[in-house]
């Protein structure tokens, strides 16, 4: 006869010791990250990161980047037993930031989704993340938060796997789109040759607006330039056209002169990502910009 051992309850203390702990861990694996984030494969790995998981915020995104670089598709428990699917056996979760229940207003219902408030701005997606996690700059606080488990899509089994759909970008709108965004722009803005197939006249717009988007000061020379490239190569990613290349801005240890001393370049992929999915959504009209 098979006996099963039932692991011990654990006490009121004993989860917050527990929850803490895991707080810890994953807040040291951003830390990290963001050591090498201004490294190019790195970026890259965000960037790419970024573009299959547009609901996810940007700290999340780099939290998922520094676990599995490879994440395609990153749900909790019960979004994927709502697909007809589950953790495989032997498989480790990933970790993201997430509101505890009374700690914002969706943390109930994001906590059933798998969806994962942290820093993200409202305009990004119409299941755009807002919030803020622990020290991150965010749009509004939340009482407190954990670090909840996740899986990728590689790491679970059951029916068969039916990638979320990607919207199909006809070429041509998202350039109309695009010019129409550039020319409501103050500033003398120039276009792509007239002459050219649409998708490389869209791609020619992303740059021109993602300049447009990415300014302010440096902290140090082609900061900015750099930026709106990789910004408007994740725009290109999610519209599903040939991105053009994405430098690493080069700020690795370089910290914000603020009371936060939050690294500059996780504060820089907190712009590119929010900034390439603004983009992305004026290319297919998403947006009232």
């Amino acid at each position: 006869m098979t006996t099963t051992t039932r692991r011990p309850r654990m006490s009121d203390e004993e989860r917050r010791a527990y929850a803490a702990q895991q707080r810890a861990a994953l807040t040291a694996t951003v830390d990290a990250a963001c050591a090498v984030l201004h490294t190019d494969p790195v970026w890259g790995a965000l960037l790419t990161v970024a573009a299959h998981l547009p609901d996810r915020g940007p700290v999340n995104i780099i939290a998922i980047t520094a676990q599995m670089p490879t994440a395609t598709d990153v749900r909790g428990k019960a979004a994927w037993r709502d697909a007809g699917r589950h953790p495989a056996k032997g498989s480790t979760s990933l970790r993201i930031f997430q509101p505890m229940k009374g700690g914002g207003g969706r943390a109930a219902a994001d906590a059933q989704t798998g969806a994962t408030p942290d820093t993200a701005a409202a305009d990004t997606a119409p299941a755009a993340e807002q919030g803020a996690t622990g020290g991150e700059p965010g749009r509004r606080k939340v009482r407190t938060y954990k670090a909840a488990p996740v899986y990728d899509v590689s790491q679970t089994a059951g029916a068969e796997y039916q990638a979320p759909p990607t919207p199909a970008v006809d070429p041509a709108r998202a350039a109309a789109q695009l010019r129409a965004a550039a020319d409501a722009l103050d500033a003398e803005c120039p276009g792509p040759d007239p002459e050219a197939a649409p998708a490389d006249q869209a791609r020619a717009l992303l740059d021109v607006l993602a300049a447009a988007l990415l300014t302010g000061p440096e902290v140090v020379p082609g900061q900015l330039a750099a930026e709106a490239a990789s910004a408007a190569h994740l725009a290109a990613r999610m519209l599903g056209l040939d991105p053009g290349p994405a430098p690493a801005p080069q700020l690795g240890g370089i910290t914000c002169g603020d009371e936060r001393m939050t690294p500059a370049i996780k504060d820089a992929a907190e712009r590119v990502i929010l900034a390439g999915r603004r983009l992305a959504a004026q290319a297919t009209g998403h947006t009232t910009d």
